[in-house]
């Protein structure tokens, strides 16, 4: 009896030592990979969708916006659901490893989404601003070489008011928008030339759009007579509104060759222009949990 009770404890003893290995071995990594793996599938996806602008979109921040509020809302989402997977003993570095790669990601998603809106809509305004003498010069260059294709079509009064006057009303529309709040996320200096070159264009840009919207001549009169029946009050307002618009045009120019605003809407989504995180951080730290990860589905 003694014996058949020793055998009966040693048994019960291995049982329960199997059962623990089962349950902390086998079982608990089996529940933490089958709900950690899933999860990391959908960061690939996160990540492709930032990733999706394509080079002619390189200027368009207000999409550059908007991918990247629903992708910091999505990695937010991660964070939250990992936290809520309990690690396995074996898995507590790779969950550890996941939540610093999510981090790094969120930060480099709230980063570049700052930058978006703080530089988006000045870097905008700076680029309707050049578009303001880019037509002026294809339209001189289309005067004087009736075969160049790429020249605007402004070759009667209507065309100038629809094609020149259209895009002062653009930028005058860009600029309140860059300026109607404080400039932030750039050097106070910067900011404070930039808001002053705004106070002396602003009026400018009123009175080219009114001289433009008041020609007083048929649409239909072509260019070069229209403006010859412009009323001299008119003319001169042009030309002054267009001397402060010109020397506006140096300012902000050189602005625009500063690294900071020489950046696209394509290198902010697709993290180039950081500070403290680079695209190589980020690539090693999703290497690295990739192969880990892998190990684990694998394994489990």
């Amino acid at each position: 009896m003694k014996t058949l009770g020793l055998v009966t404890l040693m048994i019960a003893a291995v049982a329960g030592v199997w059962g623990y290995y089962y349950y902390q071995e086998l079982y608990i990594p089996s529940v933490y990979a089958a709900a950690v793996v899933p999860l990391y599938q959908t960061v690939p996806h996160a990540i492709s969708a930032l990733h999706s602008f394509s080079p002619s979109d390189e200027m368009d921040f207000v999409r550059a916006d908007t991918v990247l509020r629903e992708q910091c809302d999505a990695l937010h989402s991660m964070e939250q659901q990992l936290t809520g997977i309990q690690p396995s003993m074996h898995g507590e570095l790779v969950h550890q490893y996941f939540q610093e790669t999510l981090g790094l990601l969120g930060k480099a998603c709230n980063e570049a989404t700052a930058k978006v809106e703080h530089t988006g809509s000045l870097m905008t305004f700076l680029a309707e601003f050049e578009k303001i003498f880019t037509v002026m010069e294809d339209t001189n260059r289309g005067s004087s070489q009736e075969d160049d294709s790429t020249a605007p079509q402004i070759r009667t009064a209507g065309d100038l008011q629809r094609v020149w006057g259209g895009q002062m009303k653009t930028v005058d529309e860009t600029g309140t928008k860059a300026f109607g709040g404080s400039l932030t996320g750039i050097d106070e200096k910067t900011a404070a030339t930039l808001k002053q070159e705004w106070e002396r264009v602003e009026p400018n840009l009123t009175a080219m759009i009114s001289v433009l919207n008041n020609l007083n001549v048929p649409l239909s009169l072509p260019l070069e007579e229209a403006t010859q029946r412009i009323a001299p009050s008119g003319l001169r307002a042009a030309e002054k509104a267009m001397n402060v618009l010109t020397k506006s045009r140096d300012v902000f120019r050189k602005i625009r060759e500063q690294p900071e605003f020489s950046v696209s809407a394509l290198d902010i989504i697709n993290f180039r222009s950081l500070k403290g995180i680079s695209q190589v951080e980020i690539s090693e730290h999703l290497y690295t949990l990739n192969a880990a990860i892998k190990e684990l589905d694998m394994i489990y």
